[in-house]
């Protein structure tokens, strides 16, 4: 059952997904398209910047528990590397205009330092679960020699912003009729083997 907060948060991700702007959107606005009260807003934030901040940190915690596949003893690299990139595309769908929010200084400019330090917190530990999870993952292709040497850390985080980058020219540059996603998982695999070998 969803509680009144996670409405908020469906709304906002709702209206996230539909318009990418967050900037002018008011408490009366949120409420009405949580189909609550205002007063029930309040109930559990104190603010618009509040609200802003709590979404995205649902929403990036939502986003870590689908992308971060399992690494079971039997898992290949290949295997484990294709299902987070199909994952990660997953993710892209659902959140459709996450990544143009958090790429921008949009969501920072408008919120109050409190709210957004703590954003930029749950953004660092994110960013380092997410190095963590892709290092045990290019272990996995160094251990089957497909890969001939433990990379730098640099190099790590490249492999990220290759993947996240990618999907997000996918769906915001690349045209519908050319848009074809097993074949661009494929490229991204490629990519990331090129960087690698």
């Amino acid at each position: 059952m969803t509680t009144k907060k996670e409405q908020i948060f469906k709304a906002i991700i709702s209206h996230i997904n539909r318009a990418g702007l967050l900037k002018n959107l008011t408490i009366a606005e949120i409420a009405q398209m949580a189909e609550v009260g205002k007063g029930t807003v309040y109930e559990y934030f104190t603010s618009k910047d509040e609200i802003i901040c709590e979404t995205i940190i649902y929403i990036l915690d939502s986003i870590m528990s689908q992308i971060l596949i399992e690494i079971t003893p039997n898992i290949e690299f290949q295997s484990i590397l294709i299902k987070h990139i199909e994952a990660m595309f997953k993710v892209s769908q659902q959140y459709s205009n996450i990544d143009m929010i958090l790429m921008t200084d949009g969501i920072s400019s408008t919120l109050e330092t409190e709210h957004k330090q703590k954003l930029m917190n749950k953004v660092k530990t994110i960013k380092r679960q997410y190095t963590n999870y892709l290092k045990n993952v290019i272990s996995l292709g160094v251990g089957e020699g497909i890969i001939k040497e433990y990379p730098e850390e640099y190099i790590i985080y490249i492999v990220g912003n290759i993947i996240m980058s990618s999907i997000s020219y996918y769906y915001h540059e690349l045209p519908l009729e050319k848009r074809n996603e097993e074949e661009q998982i494929n490229k991204i695999y490629q990519t990331i083997i090129k960087l690698l070998t």
